[in-house]
């Protein structure tokens, strides 16, 4: 599986396989209920998009988020995610392209 989107649907937690589906590359999030990104999400390492806008998550990002070392595009407009954990991240994170909000 390449492509998962959840997005839009009242789901308030993710799969607990997430983290196995290692080929995945694009993972969509926005308008759900999920308040934070299990930690094997960290696992995705082929993943290039993520879309986390509008959830009601994100105050924090996993520990080790930076080991997403394909991620290219991060969608975080409408979430709680503070500018100084962005400015961090942006920098483990490298070419990422990052829309904030």
């Amino acid at each position: 599986m390449l492509v998962l989107s959840f997005s839009c649907y009242a789901i308030a937690k993710l799969p607990d396989f997430l983290g196995e589906l290692i080929q995945l590359r694009y993972l969509d999030v926005s308008h759900t209920l999920i308040k934070k990104l299990p930690s094997s999400t960290c696992s995705l390492i082929n993943l290039q998009t993520l879309l986390l806008s509008s959830c009601l998550c994100h105050r924090v990002l996993p520990e080790n988020f930076g080991g997403l070392v394909n991620l290219r595009h991060l969608d975080i407009s409408g979430t709680a995610l503070p500018e100084p954990v962005l400015n961090r991240d942006a920098v483990v994170i490298g070419n990422s392209n990052m829309l904030g909000s």
